[in-house]
């Protein structure tokens, strides 16, 4: 192969994007994860699932395959997402911040600064609320 003509950042930056990168799962995770008897997760609170669930059990996390995807689901989604902002001990990681105050602003624009005030309240170590809920049980009727 012939030497490349560029040899700028940009051209750089490219060309390691063209190569390959080696897959960072051994085979046997890959395996073990695509297998058909694997039991899927809930990402909050990492009890396993029943297939095709709307929440989790245990913890009441919008789980399952597609979940965002749904439009009626996604509202769960995103209500989870920013009630983490305001609940808590203070966030001091930069980039969550700015992404809540971006996500706020996108999904909320009229509400966002009331949003805002409540982040605020919460890196002065005042948050809204504890992190503590109860146990969230589903009814299931049987046939």
């Amino acid at each position: 192969m012939s030497a490349p003509r560029y040899h700028g950042p940009l051209a750089r930056r490219f060309r390691a994007l063209r190569t390959p990168r080696p897959d960072p799962w051994p085979a046997e995770i890959s395996a073990a994860v695509n297998a058909k008897s694997a039991v899927p997760l809930c990402p909050n609170c990492l009890l396993p699932q029943e297939p095709h669930p709307w929440f989790c059990r245990q913890c009441g996390f919008p789980t399952g395959d597609f979940v965002a995807l749904n439009p009626y689901l996604n509202i769960f989604v995103v209500g989870e997402v920013l009630r983490r902002g305001v609940l808590g001990a203070p966030e001091r990681r930069l980039g969550t911040q700015l992404f809540l105050i971006v996500f706020s602003a996108s999904q909320h624009a009229v509400f966002a600064p009331a949003y805002w005030f409540w982040m605020w309240r919460r890196s002065c170590g005042r948050p809204i609320g504890e992190e503590r809920r109860d146990v969230f049980a589903i009814d299931e009727k049987t046939s």
